[in-house]
């Protein structure tokens, strides 16, 4: 057993967090209040974006956007074959159909050549990802669109922070939406934002979101203590002692007991779950405003920790990571690499006390709930099959990253011996 053992990915939160979750609760305005707006506001000069309409989840936000967006039943929208699978779950939920496009070669971000060849008569909208934090080609998938007459809806999910020439991702677009679900950089025990500078968009779909119910407190105090399960989960200490060895037994057996937990069942909602049509709730909204004073705090934090890791392993052969452009602020939600011998390396690493994960997004073009729009999409296949990340957390230390650099430089070394 290692006296220090790292996790793949942690959460964070702070006291000050938990004094207003408790003073919210004592004067019984944990759903409904004036932090909502206060959140709204803040987003919205953080992200330099005139309009910011928060939701309970990204998925509720893109349902909400495609609706008022009423494309014609039938329409097709270019979707990248390497993102969640909710993505083109709602794009088919509404009576669209997804159309995929593979990652670039040298990125897990979508091919900007394989959007000019899936373009069509039928195309009416673009949902770009910016995967893990490292921001797409916004700017020529706008350019692509505006010569044929497309919406641009930026799928932000992992990237709040991110920036291209020093603006914010999530502001090139048509309309973009962001996710402060636990593991997020910013996490506000779920929940979501809607943004765009169109103020009739805006305007129609805050008053549908305002239609909306609002969660019932089981549902909020659920998800509190889910996102504080998982930070306490995360802390050095409780990490090492207690989840430690059950990874470390479940993964030497190829069980990843963490990714099935988390990972979301793959199956096709044909309606969006009734209990999930909820308004983001002034608790959320209290804990958002203090995290946002954090974001650039951790976001740079984890930039640091990544390019460390980075720097250190450049000279490897057998691993290689997804480039991030020079003009681009990647926030690195997860530090990814990719290696043929992917499932080697994790093993040893949890034999040294490093936590690791496989493949982060689906491969949604070869999933059979999509089988109708399938599309071979080797380079998103390749990233599935060989990619993993490596810790990166507010929790780290230089000596921390120092190590995991020399495990995987023995690592090496011993395969030259071999």
């Amino acid at each position: 057993m290692h006296l220090k053992a790292i996790p793949r990915q942690s959460t964070y939160h702070s006291l000050d967090e938990i004094a207003i979750y408790l003073k919210l609760l004592f004067k019984r305005n944990y759903a409904h209040g004036d932090y909502i707006k206060k959140f709204e506001k803040e987003m919205s000069k953080y992200l330099g974006i005139k309009n910011v309409i928060s939701v309970s989840s990204a998925r509720l936000a893109l349902y909400l956007i495609l609706k008022e967006l009423n494309f014609e039943k039938g329409s097709e929208i270019i979707v990248p074959s390497y993102t969640f699978h909710i993505v083109p779950n709602i794009v088919q939920m509404v009576g669209l159909r997804p159309i995929f496009v593979d990652c670039k070669k040298d990125s897990d971000n979508i091919n900007i050549d394989g959007i000019k060849e899936a373009i069509t008569r039928k195309t009416k909208a673009i949902i770009p990802t910016s995967i893990l934090g490292n921001p797409c080609d916004i700017k020529s998938i706008v350019s692509i669109a505006k010569e044929n007459d497309l919406r641009v809806i930026e799928d932000c999910a992992h990237s709040l922070g991110s920036e291209i020439d020093g603006k914010k991702d999530g502001t090139f677009g048509d309309i973009s939406y962001f996710s402060f679900g636990t593991g997020k950089n910013m996490d506000c025990f779920g929940g979501g934002i809607i943004c765009t500078d169109n103020d009739k968009l805006a305007e129609n779909i805050r008053s549908k979101a305002k239609k909306l119910k609002y969660p019932p407190f089981f549902k909020i105090l659920k998800k509190v203590l889910w996102s504080y399960t998982a930070f306490f989960l995360s802390l050095p200490a409780i990490f090492t002692f207690f989840v430690y060895p059950l990874l470390f037994i479940t993964q030497l057996f190829n069980l990843d007991v963490a990714h099935r937990i988390l990972k979301e069942e793959e199956k096709l909602l044909k309606n969006f779950p009734e209990k999930d049509l909820i308004k983001f709730s002034n608790i959320q909204a209290a804990i958002g405003v203090i995290q946002l004073k954090k974001l650039d705090y951790i976001n740079d934090l984890k930039i640091k920790n990544a390019q460390m890791l980075i720097e250190g392993l450049k000279k490897l052969n057998f691993l290689s990571v997804s480039k991030t452009k020079k003009n681009v602020k990647n926030i690195y939600l997860l530090c990814y690499f990719r290696s043929e011998l992917r499932d080697f390396i994790r093993k040893k690493m949890i034999l040294k006390g490093i936590d690791t994960k496989a493949e982060y997004q689906f491969v949604c073009s070869e999933m059979p709930i999509f089988k109708e729009f399938y599309k071979d999409c080797p380079n998103a296949r390749k990233i599935k099959e060989t990619e993993f990340n490596l810790p990166n957390s507010v929790f780290m230390k230089k000596k921390d990253i120092l190590r995991i650099i020399n495990i995987i430089k023995r690592i090496n070394g011993n395969l030259k011996k071999d």
